[in-house]
């Protein structure tokens, strides 16, 4: 899942030698906006799953909450300035490591990291990386 193209020159740069490398011939690109229900691939607004795996997008659209219930994911994919509290996340997802992208300003990766420390949650920045890649045994 990419918000670019594979004729872009950042998806040449960062991700085609991934996949030429690990020898992947067959791919298909969906819009990181999209709904998708595959055998291997299930999105649905913010959450992810690729077999057994999970991630949650927290951005500015998410909504809250409502159900009470906690969401059982492993990590989070912090991006575009959410403003969230850790604490308040915490509430209401169990995850063990959070991605930070690199579309958070400085001044929002200082203060997400300073949250994160405080409350010990497994971090990892990728201000200067282009992608992302999870292992789904």
């Amino acid at each position: 899942m990419t918000n670019l193209s594979p004729s872009d020159k950042n998806y040449q740069y960062s991700i085609q030698p991934y996949l030429d490398s690990s020898k992947v011939t067959d791919t298909s690109v969906y819009a990181f906006n999209s709904n998708i229900k595959s055998a291997f691939l299930l999105k649905y607004r913010n959450l992810i799953q690729f077999k057994n795996q999970k991630l949650l997008i927290v951005d500015k659209a998410m909504p809250d909450n409502p159900s009470g219930t906690k969401l059982n994911v492993g990590y989070i994919y912090l991006t575009g300035n959410s403003h969230v509290s850790l604490k308040k996340l915490g509430a209401c997802v169990i995850y063990s490591k959070l991605f930070i992208d690199g579309s958070n300003s400085a001044s929002y990766i200082s203060d997400i990291t300073q949250q994160a420390k405080a409350l010990q949650i497994n971090y990892y920045i990728l201000k200067g990386n282009k992608s992302l890649t999870l292992a789904s045994n």
